[in-house]
C-alpha cells in the first residue's frame, strides 16, 4: 500500500524531482567542512612533529612567525619582502645583555665565569676567606668588593637579577652563642643576607636581589660569590 503525501509535500518533492535533486542529496554536505578540520589538524601535528627535535628553535620562529602574521594580516619578509611581524625571543636579548655584563667586568679586576656553559647567567667569584670563622658580617674589605662590582653593573641593573651566594669552609661550628647559627648553611646564609642587606644600600632594587645558602658545597672557602642573569620580565 502506498502511502499519500501531503498536498504540501507532495508539491515540493515533484519539484525537487523536477530539478533532478532528491530529497538526500545535500545532507552529506557537513562532511566537507569536518574534512577540512581534519587538514588543519593534521598540518597542525606534521608541523608540530616536524620541529621536535633539539636545535629546530630557528624552525620554530620562522613557524611562529608566519602564524603570527598571518593573525594579523601580514605576510612576513621572508615571502614578500615587506614589513614582517618580529617574533619575541627572549633568548637573544638574554645572551646579549648578559655578554654586556661580561664585557664589562673582564675590563676591571673581577673574571666573571660561565658556569653552565650556555651563556644563560654568569658568576663571579670574591677573594677566598674574607670572613674569619664563624664571622658572616660584611666586613670593609667584603663592603669595598661588593660597591666595586655593583658599580661596574650598575647600567644594567634594571635587566639584571642578582644572586649572592653565601660560602663557608670545611670545618663545622662547634659552639656559637647564637641560637640561628648551628652549622655552616645557616652561616652561609647570614654571610649572602648581610651582603644583600649591603647592597640594597646602593640603591639596588631588593627585588631583584636573592640570596642562596651553599656551605662548602661550591667552594670551600669563607666567602661569596654573585650570580647574574637577565630579569625574567624583561624582553627588551
Amino acid at each position: 500500500m502506498r502511502t499519500k503525501l501531503p498536498k504540501k509535500r507532495l508539491e515540493d518533492h515533484k519539484a525537487d524531482a523536477h530539478q533532478g535533486l532528491s530529497e538526500d542529496e545535500g545532507a552529506h554536505l557537513w562532511a566537507v567542512s569536518y574534512a577540512d578540520l581534519l587538514m588543519v589538524l593534521m598540518s597542525f601535528f606534521v608541523i608540530f612533529f616536524s620541529t621536535h627535535k633539539e636545535g629546530d628553535s630557528e624552525k620554530k620562529n620562522q613557524i611562529i612567525n608566519i602564524i603570527g602574521s598571518a593573525l594579523k594580516n601580514k605576510v612576513p619578509t621572508e615571502m614578500t619582502g615587506h614589513e614582517s611581524v618580529p617574533v619575541v625571543s627572549r633568548k637573544p636579548n638574554f645572551v646579549a645583555s648578559l655578554a654586556d655584563v661580561s664585557k664589562a667586568l673582564q675590563r676591571s679586576r673581577w673574571k666573571p665565569e660561565d658556569p653552565d656553559a650556555k651563556g644563560e647567567r654568569i658568576k663571579v667569584n670574591l677573594p677566598d676567606n674574607m670572613y674569619k670563622p664563624g664571622e658572616f658580617v660584611s666586613n670593609a674589605q667584603i663592603k669595598a668588593s661588593l660597591a666595586s662590582i655593583f658599580k661596574i653593573i650598575e647600567p644594567y641593573k634594571e635587566k639584571i637579577e642578582i644572586v649572592l651566594v653565601g660560602h663557608s669552609d670545611s670545618v663545622p661550628l662547634k659552639y656559637s652563642a647564637n641560637p640561628y647559627l648551628q652549622d655552616n648553611y645557616a652561616l652561609s646564609s647570614l654571610r649572602a643576607s648581610h651582603a644583600l642587606q649591603y647592597v640594597v644600600s646602593l640603591n639596588y632594587d631588593p627585588k631583584q636581589l636573592y640570596v642562596r645558602a651553599s656551605s662548602y658545597n661550591e667552594r670551600q672557602s669563607r666567602s661569596l660569590s654573585l650570580e647574574l642573569k637577565v630579569r625574567e620580565d624583561v624582553t627588551q
